[in-house]
């Protein structure tokens, strides 16, 4: 079993609080999950998982208010066609704003060679490959993180 750190960070990032249906708000940090899915996107097999060991936040806690127009309608087999002027709707967006996070998982290998597992991840993570592709203007540049 290895542990590994990365940093993390981006411009814009929103973890969605559940208990707010429509408007979309962020909790104030990074979720375990969000953690896993990072590593995850990294590298993933069957033959092992991620355990979360710690988040450091290394920027202050900012948020930033966004207000956006959506369509309220979802298309669906039945509508041929939506109406965007008909259906319009303002959302807001309480988002977290610039974000850096140091994060640390442990990999653990369930079978399988252990080494062909941290050899991968650690090729992967040092070349910034990952199976996500973000979007600059909401989650950071592809390759925003670093291994240390």
């Amino acid at each position: 079993m290895n542990e590994y750190v990365i940093e993390v960070w981006g411009a814009l990032a929103c973890f969605t609080r559940p208990e707010f249906k429509v408007e979309r708000v962020s909790y104030e940090c990074i979720t375990p999950s969000a953690v896993r899915a990072i590593f995850e996107a990294i590298y993933w097999s069957p033959e092992m998982r991620w355990e979360v060991q710690t988040i450091e936040v290394l920027n202050p806690i900012a948020f930033t208010h966004v207000q956006r127009t959506e369509v309220a309608t979802l298309a669906n087999n039945r509508k041929s066609e939506i109406i965007a002027s008909e259906n319009r709707t303002l959302r807001s967006s309480m988002l977290l704003r610039d974000v850096h996070y140091r994060l640390t998982a442990e990999l653990v290998t369930l079978y399988g060679d252990e080494r062909k597992h941290n050899a991968i991840f650690t090729r992967r993570a040092t070349k910034g490959q990952c199976l996500l592709s973000f979007d600059p203007q909401t989650c950071g540049k592809k390759g925003d993180f670093a291994l240390s």
